[in-house]
């Protein structure tokens, strides 16, 4: 089976315990009042960070349609977001870093450059944060997005709209940030 066939299986699956286990609706009389799922935040911040990360080898490049292969991370994470964002639900997903290759890919908000630069510090630690902002409560969930392989290590180094020309295998590249309206 070829790496885009097994990336897109495990894509389905991961998208599948998503909806199962990560989203259930309220059917008490209080759902007559509000029709919005309860989450477990942190479950589907994981459960989307996991997928960004699968099989990374089977990325292609820019061009991904053209070349009949799977999206970059970052398109991927913006292709996700706008799918979640057209069926309402209450999730927001990007890569974001403090050296993007696409200055639409900066930080937006003090919150998302700290977590960056915690997670930049400590890639081994998520960054998590629950906020209210403009009376709706909010978690956000920062991981870090590291080079795991030849492929993203060339892309950055290669781009030429890219800041660093010099990252190495295990270096972050930025953050996978999740946004969930609770």
């Amino acid at each position: 089976m070829n790496t885009i066939l097994k990336t897109a299986i495990a894509a389905t699956a991961i998208i599948t315990i998503i909806s199962l286990a990560g989203c259930q609706h309220d059917n008490s009389a209080a759902e007559e009042q509000s029709q919005s799922p309860k989450v477990d935040a942190r479950l589907l911040s994981d459960a989307l960070h996991h997928f960004a990360v699968a099989s990374r080898d089977s990325y292609a490049n820019e061009d991904w349609q053209q070349s009949h292969a799977l999206a970059l991370p970052a398109q991927m994470a913006r292709y996700t977001a706008e799918n979640f964002k057209n069926r309402s639900l209450a999730v927001d997903i990007h890569l974001r870093s403090l050296w993007p290759i696409n200055r639409k890919n900066r930080p937006v908000s003090v919150l998302e450059t700290e977590g960056l630069k915690a997670v930049a510090a400590n890639p081994s630690l998520p960054f998590y944060r629950l906020r209210d902002v403009n009376g709706q409560r909010l978690f956000t969930a920062i991981y870090a997005d590291v080079a795991s392989s030849n492929g993203c290590i060339n892309c950055h180094n290669k781009h030429p709209d890219s800041a660093h020309n010099d990252f190495v295998g295990g270096d972050v590249l930025g953050g996978f940030v999740v946004n969930i309206k609770l």
